[in-house]
C-alpha cells in the first residue's frame, strides 16, 4: 500500500468491521508484505452460506467504493463459495466454511504475521 501506515491500519480496520458487522466470521488479515511483492495484506473471511458470501461481496465493494477505491478484479461471485476481491494492495478472499477449510489458505500464508484489531 502506498498509504501511510495509519491509513493502513486505518482502513484493514474498516475492512474489518465492515465484514464483522454483516456477520462475517473468523476474519484474518495477514501481513504478507515480507513473503510476497503481489500484494500487502491478505484478509480471509468465512460467511455461513453462498448467499451470505454474495451479501458480504455486495456490502464489502459498496463500503470500498465510498472510499474511492474499486476492485482491480474480482472472480466467484456468480458461484459463491470462494469469492476474490483484488485491490491490487490487498485481496479479499470470502469464503463459505466447507470451502475455506478444503483451501485452507491459511496454511500457505501462516508465516506471515496478523494484523491485529
Amino acid at each position: 500500500m502506498t498509504k501511510t501506515r495509519s491509513k493502513q491500519s486505518t482502513l484493514l480496520s474498516f475492512i474489518r468491521t465492515t465484514l464483522s458487522d454483516h456477520k462475517g466470521d473468523d476474519i484474518k488479515i495477514y501481513d504478507v508484505k515480507k513473503l510476497t511483492t503481489l500484494f500487502d495484506y491478505i484478509i480471509i473471511c468465512t460467511s455461513s452460506s453462498t448467499t451470505h458470501s454474495q451479501a458480504l461481496y455486495k456490502e464489502i465493494r459498496k463500503k470500498l467504493k465510498t472510499k474511492d477505491l474499486l476492485p482491480y478484479s474480482e472472480t466467484g461471485v456468480m458461484e459463491g463459495h470462494w469469492l476474490a476481491l483484488d485491490y491490487l494492495d490487498f485481496v479479499i478472499h470470502i469464503f463459505d466454511k466447507a470451502t475455506r477449510k478444503y483451501y485452507a489458505l491459511e496454511n500457505i500464508w501462516g508465516d506471515a504475521p496478523l494484523v491485529e484489531e
